[in-house]
């Protein structure tokens, strides 16, 4: 790192590195600076974000000099940028070139300044953790992300959660239609016996909130309780309802449901 040279002719330690980048989205300049003498913690960014400073590489020098001169008076700054310098267009959003990228250093986390190989061997579930929570809305993020799923680590989490909820979803749907029968006759009112509550909803209508429970008794059958009213139960619970039959009918899964109104809990066996 070069010295800076103050107005007496003196070299003196800047106190800033300070040097121009292209935005998340190269769709603008920003400037960004570093201690040049403050060690950083461990695990700290080695750099600081200021703020955006332009769309044109003579806008954004002029607006970094304004700061630097403003901002930081009296501060020694290394200036790593000057307006004669060749650039090019700024791209516009979405514009990326992964291949300006390096890609074989992680820059960030426990893991900053190794490289990936490394981080593979030590600690895979790391590299998986980053691919399966990074929000890959920049070209270095996406970027980085395909780099990791090309290190073939395996299915991301949410993908192997959703496979098994299907699966388990699909079982019991398959039971249900092996197992659950319409109960009772259309317009009798009868009580229910043991009942669990396997989903509550409710939605707004033009009349007020509606509520629409979904119940199955020891004997595999679904019962769907259709009410205007909450009735102070949750999924999980164990209860016997006074209600009567409305209709019955069969979902698109093949299930046979038999749909109740005018339901009244008289019992709560065992709560959730």
């Amino acid at each position: 790192m070069a010295d800076s040279v103050c107005s007496h002719g003196e070299k003196v330690m800047p106190i800033f590195e300070v040097w121009i980048e292209t935005g998340a989205t190269n769709g603008q300049y920003t400037l960004h600076k570093r201690s040049a003498i403050q060690p950083m913690a461990a695990f700290a960014p080695d750099y600081t974000y200021v703020q955006n400073i332009g769309r044109t590489w003579e806008r954004a020098c002029a607006k970094a000099d304004l700061i630097c001169s403003t901002q930081w008076e009296g501060i020694e700054c290394l200036k790593e940028y000057d307006v004669d310098d060749e650039r090019g267009t700024l791209r516009k959003p979405g514009q990326y070139d992964e291949t300006s990228w390096n890609l074989e250093i992680l820059w960030f986390g426990k893991y900053k300044s190794m490289r990936f190989d490394t981080i593979l061997d030590l600690d895979p579930e790391y590299l998986k953790w980053v691919r399966d929570e990074m929000n890959a809305g920049d070209g270095k993020k996406i970027a980085l992300v395909k780099k990791i799923e090309s290190l073939d680590l395996g299915e991301r989490e949410y993908v192997i959660k959703k496979k098994e909820r299907d699966h388990a979803r699909a079982i019991e749907e398959q039971l249900d239609r092996m197992g659950s029968q319409f109960v009772g006759e259309v317009g009798e009112r009868r009580v229910f016996n043991n009942l669990i509550v396997k989903f509550e909803t409710n939605w707004e209508t033009d009349f007020g909130v509606t509520y629409l429970y979904g119940l199955k008794g020891p004997d595999g059958n679904v019962i769907m309780v259709k009410s205007s009213r909450w009735l102070e139960i949750e999924r999980g619970d164990e209860v016997t309802i006074k209600a009567t039959i409305k209709e019955h009918f069969t979902n698109q899964n093949g299930v046979k449901q038999t749909f109740v109104n005018r339901a009244k809990v008289e019992e709560l066996i065992n709560e959730a």
